[in-house]
Parts: structure tokens; sequence; C-alpha cells
């Protein structure tokens, strides 16, 4: 889980331009500034090319905070 923070924080950091995000479980869009959802569509788009797998629309829309992202990449990658 470790690196998918790491990865996910370095997407974070590029696609919000912020450089004081850090990917924790609890962190939801409320808590960023430039989280709209524009910016989530390009979010999710590059958390797709860094792990290699494709989200289905049912993964995306359950999703309730960067927890439950870490457990869907989790899953992903481990199939």
């Amino acid at each position: 889980m470790e690196d998918i923070t790491k990865r996910l924080t370095a997407i974070m950091r590029n696609v919000f331009e912020n450089e004081n995000i850090v990917a924790t479980p609890e962190l939801t869009a409320k808590d960023v500034e430039k989280w709209t959802s524009m910016t989530n569509i390009i979010f999710i788009g590059e958390v797709e090319k860094e792990f290699a797998f494709k989200f289905h629309f049912r993964d995306v829309m359950n999703l309730k905070n960067v927890g439950d992202l870490m457990k869907v990449i989790e899953k992903k990658t481990a199939q």
C-alpha cells in the first residue's frame, strides 16, 4: 500500500497543482481546492495510466475517499 500511496501522491500533486497534497485514506475531493468534476476525470485517467488498468464505471461511482481508491487499485493490480 505504501507504493500506491507514493504513486497516487505524485499524480495528485501534478493534477491538482499542489505540492502539499498527500494521498491519505480519508482524503476526499472536498479537501482539495482544485478537485472538480473536470480534474477528477483527468485524475482517474492518470491513475489508469500509472497503474496500467481501466476502471469500470461502477468502481469510480462507488469511491467515497482516497482509501476506497487505494483498495480498488490494490485489487486490480493483484489480478
